[in-house]
């Protein structure tokens, strides 16, 4: 009985000692480097958006690295001089895409809602109308 003991005791150990536990971070790609955006594509589902109060306009955006490949976990922000912008999402998925809504918000005379996006360190402006009176 002894000896099933410390078979026990010797076989809790090893695999407790392979386990390891070191090395890296969690947050570090294998080999160490780092993934960064080297641009970003945008949509806007349409050019316009009707000053009624209840329509608005889809902006979907896509961080690329430098071979244009899909970038995950990158933060997308942007601010409207006029309207409302509401992230759907805030950080890049799997796929790089980030989603967000523009609306007039209560103002609504017609005008440019100008837009300015950043992702990582890169930045773009773009403007949609709001039209209808």
């Amino acid at each position: 009985m002894k000896f099933f003991g410390n078979l026990f005791a010797i076989t809790a150990v090893a695999l407790l000692a392979s386990c390891g536990g070191g090395g890296g971070s969690a947050g570090s790609t294998p080999g160490g480097s780092t993934v960064s955006v080297a641009s970003f594509d945008y949509v806007l589902d349409k050019n316009s958006i009707s000053n009624s109060g209840g329509d608005e306009a889809t902006l979907t955006a896509t961080a690329l690295d430098a071979t244009n490949n899909p970038v995950a976990g990158v933060a997308f922000k942007v601010s409207a001089d006029s309207g409302i912008y509401t992230p759907v999402t805030s950080v890049t998925d799997s796929f790089g895409k980030v989603v967000g809504k523009i609306s007039t918000g209560a103002n609504k005379s017609n005008r440019a809602i100008n837009l300015s996006m950043t992702m990582g360190d890169k930045a773009k402006t773009d403007r949609i109308s709001v039209t209808g009176s």
